[in-house]
């Protein structure tokens, strides 16, 4: 386009020629805007909105008539532009397209804020914008304070004194599932599509345009949570008369096996949401129980020649084992479901009494029918429970659905007495009867894999609700859970988990060859909700970045403790003036606490808040070997607050951050990849003293034959390093 229109005639004589030539100077100049050298290209804005490029723009005005089309669109195209990037009013012809949010409204009148015209074009470009102020006289930079000068403001100019300070403020992007990722303006778009009226069905408001009111709304406590129930994100907020206590309960494990990795899953998630909960100030009483009567306990048993207890204390014991390897809290409350078999029969005895439940020759059942809304949390309809499929054909039920809350006694079992005679209790209801007991009859979270949404849950809820004389959805202190909260399955290499297909892991078969902060590092990355894969690759992955943010940590505190003293003086020193890069890494740390809070109180986002690390450890890095991070005054200081931040966060996720801890971690990273390796460290040290050898004889071939070789199987040798630094872990090259 450029070449042909550089070969077009010109006249060189008379003012028609002039004219040409200024028109076709500006359609240069156009072409260029269009190419997406805009902000490279000088122009003003005027107090009128209307953009001034090179003065030769306005004889564009006495272009022949039929050119006034086109001149007529550039106008406007220029209006518009100049005009958002003003965050003004304007209105060009019927109608004027903006973006607002994340959709694009037309509007008669539209209103945009400059920061956000800025960044659309910084990331159609891919750049970051905690570079714009780095470079000295940037004409972005320029443009942005321009616009702002022209915003309207308010008597006594406050507000053009902020959204001046909108357009100049640097936030590191994050790069998310290779998107560009803008914390703030993440954090904007989830809380409006999270509200009650987005909820409702209604179109969310547009974010607020002043940064500080934004900053305000994100950085409250308010924690956002998916309710099964209304299959929506909620505010989660405590029943009034509880003050700031919360009561949490998680369905646990049926402890006749070790537990697997599915297990992990779901503790790691509620791990989190209960550290969180504590975060925000709330007093939790978590709750988790053990099912430790159940057909294939008994089975389970008898197959092997021991007694009940004595299988269950055996497996309850290696639960606790593999949780605290995970780095799983305790809970308040563990209680086994033998230890309740009484309220579990006072439970059914008032079911029966209300009509809710019927015996039939030593069997107790729950009728489906005398509730009406009995499938509300799973969302199936009776129809789905025909017999035969998911339902066991027993024609003693009164309806196919009806569930079992006692069973008659049968040969080599466990039995406890009852007004139906000897036998013990059903499945679902001793979760029901724990809750009434331990907690009460409404409490605020109820948590569990996806798989227990029904029919466990679903049975529980009915049980609950027909117990306590309340409907399910009858009002907020009536329910008997106010938040259900479900997890997503795991998946082995894209297929489902199962001990048929052979691709069952136990998490103890699992720590045997990778750390178990791995495990949870792994199952982090994954939003809680979502299905999340398990492959080797994955877990390579977890290996490698975490020994990659823990050896950031332990080099970052080395060196405050080998500058203590000028760390101290920095600390002392008031009139001390950081240098940008130092005061840009204090601005990266705060802006990290608040992104990670954000990610977190929104429907515990924990891939988001491990993506949010990734500037402060670069930065952190660049403070440890580069030429311009060590001559950076104020290093220190914004260094010691760049690992203070990423303390708190690596602590809220459950990740262990003590010296000790992350020197130990690192140690057993890398005994685990020689083990995957299969190699030994003497193994290692003769091939990295024939690699050295090679080097020596400048056999560059063989070097790098032994580097490959090593990098196939797990280990990345680190040339100039020596000692503990001479190699680390890393993802296989051939995977």
């Amino acid at each position: 386009m450029l070449a042909a229109a550089e070969r077009r005639p010109r006249d060189p004589q008379g003012e028609e020629g002039n004219v040409a030539k200024e028109f076709m100077n500006f359609f240069l100049f156009l072409c260029r805007l269009l190419c997406g050298a805009l902000i490279r290209c000088p122009f003003f804005v005027s107090q009128k909105l209307r953009c001034v490029c090179p003065p030769s723009y306005q004889k564009t005005l006495k272009l022949p008539r039929q050119n006034f089309r086109r001149r007529e669109r550039i106008q406007k195209m220029l209006h518009t532009f100049c005009a958002r990037a003003a965050n003004r009013t304007v209105v060009v012809g019927k109608n004027v397209s903006s973006s607002s949010g994340g959709g694009r409204t037309t509007s008669r009148s539209t209103t945009t804020s400059s920061s956000s015209a800025v960044w659309v074009r910084a990331r159609q470009r891919r750049i970051s914008p905690s570079s714009w102020s780095s470079k000295k006289g940037s004409t972005l930079r320029r443009f942005s304070t321009a616009a702002a000068r022209t915003s309207t403001t308010s008597n006594n100019g406050d507000e053009e004194s902020e959204t001046r300070k909108q357009s100049s403020h640097k936030i590191a992007p994050t790069i998310l599932q290779n998107r560009l990722v803008r914390p703030e303006r993440i954090a904007v778009q989830r809380n409006f599509s999270s509200s009650n009226a987005a909820a409702a069905g209604a179109s969310p408001s547009p974010p607020p345009t002043n940064a500080a009111e934004d900053k305000n709304e994100q950085t409250t406590q308010t924690l956002m949570l998916h309710n099964t129930m209304s299959r929506k994100k909620e505010i989660f907020k405590p029943r009034a008369e509880n003050g700031n206590k919360v009561q949490m309960y998680v369905c646990g494990v049926t402890v006749y096996d070790y537990s697997h990795i599915g297990h992990a899953r779901v503790y790691v998630a509620f791990d989190v949401l209960y550290r969180t909960l504590r975060q925000l100030g709330y007093d939790v009483t978590y709750c988790r129980n053990f099912t430790d009567i159940d057909d294939k306990i008994i089975n389970r048993a008898n197959e092997s020649g021991t007694s009940c207890e004595e299988l269950t204390e055996k497996f309850i014991q290696a639960f606790h084992e593999d949780m605290e390897a995970l780095g799983c809290l305790r809970p308040d409350l563990e209680p086994r479901a033998t230890q309740h078999v009484g309220d579990i029969i006072d439970l059914i005895t008032r079911l029966i009494e209300k009509n809710h439940a019927y015996a039939v020759d030593g069997d107790v059942y729950f009728s489906v029918d005398s509730l009406s809304k009995y499938g509300s949390l799973s969302g199936r309809n009776q129809e789905d429970n025909r017999a035969g499929e998911r339902v066991v054909v027993d024609g003693r039920k009164k309806n196919p659905a009806d569930f079992a809350l006692w069973k008659t006694a049968k040969p080599n079992e466990p039995v406890w007495e009852s007004p139906w005679g000897n036998g013990r209790p059903g499945w679902h209801i001793e979760c029901s009867a724990m809750i009434e007991k331990l907690l009460g009859p409404v409490i605020d979270i109820h948590g569990g894999g996806q798989d227990l949404v029904f029919p466990h849950h679903e049975n529980e809820l009915a049980q609950s609700s027909a117990a306590c004389d309340c409907e399910i959805h009858k009002s907020e202190d009536k329910k008997f859970v106010r938040y259900w909260v479900h997890n997503g399955f795991v998946k082995v290499d894209s297929e489902k988990m199962s001990k048929s297909l052979g691709n069952f892991f136990t998490i103890r078969e699992v720590l045997a060859r990778y750390h178990p902060m791995v495990l949870r590092f792994m199952l982090l990355g994954a939003h809680y909700r979502a299905p999340i894969n398990y492959t080797q690759k994955a877990l390579e992955e977890s290996s490698d970045r975490l020994y990659y943010i823990y050896q950031t940590l332990l080099d970052a505190r080395a060196a405050l403790e080998l500058k203590d003293e000028e760390f101290r003086a920095e600390l002392e020193n008031s009139k001390l003036k950081l240098s940008p890069l130092a005061a840009d890494a204090k601005k990266l740390a705060e802006e990290t606490k608040v992104s990670v809070a954000q990610a977190l109180y929104d429907d515990l986002n924990t891939p988001l808040a491990i993506a949010s690390l990734s500037g402060p450890l670069k930065t952190t890095n660049d403070f440890l070997t580069t030429k311009a991070g060590k001559k950076a005054v104020g290093r220190l200081s914004a260094l010691s607050s760049l690992v203070s931040e990423l303390e708190n966060t690596l602590s809220i996720l459950g990740l262990p951050t003590a010296v000790d801890k992350s020197t130990s971690i690192l140690a057993e990273l890398k005994a685990l990849a020689l083990k995957r390796a299969g190699l030994e460290e003497k193994d290692l040290e003769a091939l990295m003293a024939q690699r050295a050898n090679a080097r020596a004889a400048k056999n560059f071939e063989e070097s790098d034959r032994l580097r490959e070789e090593l990098a196939s199987k797990g280990i990345g040798l680190m040339d100039g390093g020596g000692g503990d630094d001479a190699w680390r872990p890393i993802v296989p090259a051939e995977m």
